[in-house]
C-alpha cells in the first residue's frame, strides 16, 4: 500500500510523506483523537494568521517563481509537530523544516527548467487515482495506514471545504503538479552519469540543489515574529 502514498505532496495537501515515517510499534487506537485535536489547532492558528495584516500575503522564502508561504509554513510545522507527538520525538527547528520545503520547491523548479512537463490530464489522472485510494482502499485495520487515513480526513475536514470541493482546489492541483513534476525529474536522471538509483540518491540531489539555490533564495524569517 505504501507506494500508493508516495506521491502525495507534503505540504500543499496533507504532508503525507511526513506521515509514512511514523509506521512504528507506538501505534495505537487513541491516535484518532490527538489527531483531530492537532488539526484543530492548526486550524485555530491559520485563522489567526489571516487576520494578522502583518503576515497576510508574505512569504517566508521566495526565488523567481518559487515561493514558500507563512499559512504553508505553519501546515507544515503543525504537521511535523503532530508526527512528533505520534513518534514522541523532537520537532525539527523552523530552519530544518523551511529547507525541506525549499528542497521540494527547487525539485519542481528544478524540473521545469530542464523542459519537463506536467499536463493538466496528467494532474487529474493523479488526484483521481489518490482520491480512490483516499476513499476506497486504505487498510484501516493498520494502526499506521488509520494513521494517515485520519490526517488525510481532518485536513479535508478544517479547510471548510466538501470533499468534491477540496479535490478540486486550485492548491490541491498544484500539489499534485509540483509532486509529478519531481518524479519526472527523478526518472529522468535515472541512467545517466548520477546512477540515480534510490531514494536516497534523489534526497542527496536535492541536497545538492539547495546548495545550488541557497545564496540566490530571499529569505523574510522576521515575519514569523508576528504570529
Amino acid at each position: 500500500m505504501k507506494k500508493k502514498y508516495l506521491l502525495v505532496p507534503a505540504a500543499g495537501v496533507c504532508a503525507l510523506a511526513m506521515m509514512l515515517s511514523m509506521v512504528s510499534a507506538s501505534s495505537n487506537n487513541s491516535n484518532s483523537k490527538l489527531i483531530s485535536q492537532s488539526f484543530d489547532e492548526m486550524k485555530v492558528t491559520i485563522d489567526k494568521i489571516d487576520k494578522i495584516s502583518a503576515v497576510q500575503n508574505q512569504n517566508l522564502a521566495s526565488f523567481d517563481t518559487l515561493k514558500v508561504d507563512v499559512e504553508d509554513f505553519i501546515f507544515y510545522k503543525a504537521n511535523a509537530q503532530l508526527v512528533a507527538k505520534l513518534k514522541s520525538t523532537e520537532v525539527p527547528s523552523d530552519q530544518y523544516l523551511i529547507d525541506n520545503m525549499l528542497k521540494d520547491k527547487l525539485t519542481a523548479y528544478e524540473a521545469i527548467q530542464q523542459g519537463i512537463t506536467v499536463s493538466d490530464e496528467e494532474v487529474q489522472k493523479e488526484i483521481d487515482f489518490q482520491r480512490d485510494v483516499f476513499e476506497n482502499q486504505m487498510d484501516l485495520s493498520s494502526p499506521e495506514v488509520q494513521d494517515i487515513y485520519d490526517m488525510m480526513k481532518n485536513r479535508i475536514r478544517i479547510t471548510g471545504l466538501s470533499e468534491e470541493e477540496f479535490w478540486k482546489a486550485d492548491f490541491v492541483k498544484q500539489g499534485y503538479k509540483d509532486a509529478l513534476l519531481e518524479g519526472k525529474l527523478m526518472n529522468s536522471l535515472r541512467g545517466d552519469d548520477r546512477t540515480f538509483e534510490t531514494i536516497e540518491d534523489f534526497q542527496k540531489y536535492k541536497e545538492e540543489l539547495l546548495t545550488k539555490y541557497k545564496d540566490k533564495v530571499r529569505l523574510n524569517l522576521d515575519v514569523l515574529n508576528n504570529i
